[in-house]
């Protein structure tokens, strides 16, 4: 049975003035709340307008399933918004009833029982949410702990040798930094803290050391990389002079260029129409290419990448040149004339290259890994493991037995794996 109006005993209270807040009967809306000054509605309107607000906000509260750990809180955070609505609408109910009249106590009584049990079910539902969202969360978490397990099942590489240790003996290194394999299957290393090439034999013994005899009587030549010429020269990228020297194998110096035209170089490699690729990064990434006796051919600029920290250069057998961006974590790839091709992301901090003869790559990174990838940058696996404690590797080379030989600079050794 609807109530009664105070002011008009005789009539229920149906309507409700948006104006005033305060419930009216029919005799009310004519006399002191007459539209226009004043817009009247049914009390039912009303309750169901409330009512379809209430179901709004519900509808609102499932769309906000979004990601996993910012779901849960978003979630969260709209069981406590609705937790302080639900007081404050409290509140709210409490003093209207007590300021238009008393006698609607009873009719507050059963809207607060209806809110409640409404607020009850919202906060089920929203435990519900929470409850999905943390089974998301933990299958998320099996799902990349997962991934992780195929990528190392998918290693099928272990480490078989590691060749040196720090010091300035035969066989000893410091911070060594780039690998090449030479005509005779031998390892040459860029041994750049003792300022010289060591030869390492397949049995990882010390065949001879390379020291650039007769170079320079006031200062050494310090290799950052080196590359091997068809006839078996060594050229190697002298970062304490900004030039290449180039040597035969009993460490005779033949020749040296670049004087004037390298000025912060950081990788070479001799491509496969002879010409040697030597990546600098002052200020803007250039790829500058010399003949073998040392006569500048060309340059190209490499910012169409918007390359920051260039590292190591390769030329593959298709005559494309790979050059790995530190610290934007991709290959930008180019054709031999400069025309840029794409970019292959693989994130992190790459450091070397090598590029087997199936055209897949092979990375060292700063983060202490070693990982092979597909030409698009897909991971087919890591090469090391955890437990082999690589230190900052940087230069890398793939033998024509598969074998992967890494400098691993930190460590002061090179690994060899397979």
């Amino acid at each position: 049975m609807a109530d009664k109006c105070q002011d008009h005993p005789t009539h229920e209270l149906k309507l409700f003035c948006d104006t005033c807040k305060v419930a009216l009967c029919a005799e009310c809306s004519v006399i002191n709340h007459r539209p226009p000054e004043h817009t009247n509605r049914y009390l039912s309107d009303v309750a169901e307008e409330y009512r379809q607000e209430l179901m709004q906000m519900t509808e609102q509260l499932k769309e906000k399933e979004e990601s996993d750990k910012r779901t849960e809180s978003v979630a969260m955070a709209t069981q406590n918004s609705l937790t302080l609505k639900f007081e404050m609408e409290k509140k709210k109910l409490s003093e209207r009833a007590s300021e238009i009249v008393r006698n609607v106590k009873e009719r507050e009584t059963q809207l607060m029982r209806e809110l409640e049990t409404e607020y009850s079910l919202y906060q089920k539902r929203s435990e519900l949410q929470i409850e999905k969202i943390k089974i998301e969360k933990e299958s998320v978490h099996s799902t990349l702990g997962n991934i992780e397990n195929i990528i190392e099942s998918n290693n099928a590489t272990s480490l078989i040798k590691t060749i040196g240790q720090k010091g300035n003996e035969v066989g000893q290194f410091n911070k060594p930094t780039g690998v090449i394999v030479n005509h005779d299957g031998d390892i040459v290393v860029a041994d750049k803290g003792n300022d010289r090439l060591q030869v390492i034999n397949r049995n990882g013994q010390c065949k001879h050391i390379i020291e650039y005899k007769k170079f320079c009587k006031k200062y050494k030549c310090s290799p950052f990389d080196v590359a091997i010429s068809s006839n078996g020269l060594y050229y190697s990228l002298d970062v304490a002079h900004n030039i290449v020297v180039v040597t035969d194998d009993e460490g005779n110096i033949l020749r040296y260029f670049g004087m004037g035209k390298l000025k912060a170089p950081t990788g070479v490699t001799i491509g496969p129409d002879g010409l040697v690729y030597i990546v600098d990064c002052y200020v803007i990434a250039h790829i500058k290419i010399f003949t073998q006796e040392g006569e500048f051919v060309r340059s190209f600029i490499c910012n169409k990448s918007k390359l920051s920290i260039p590292f190591s250069v390769v030329v593959s057998n298709h005559r494309k040149v790979y050059m790995v961006d530190s610290n934007v974590g991709r290959i930008a790839v180019y054709y031999e004339n400069g025309t840029f091709l794409y970019d292959v992301p693989i994130g992190g901090k790459p450091q070397g290259l090598a590029i087997d003869k199936d055209g897949y790559l092979y990375v060292t990174f700063f983060e202490n890994k070693i990982i092979k990838f597909d030409e698009t940058g897909n991971i087919i696996g890591r090469i090391d493991k955890d437990s082999d404690n690589i230190n900052k590797p940087t230069g890398i080379i793939v033998t024509d037995d598969m074998k992967i030989v890494v400098a691993d600079t930190g460590n002061h050794c090179v690994r060899v794996f397979v």
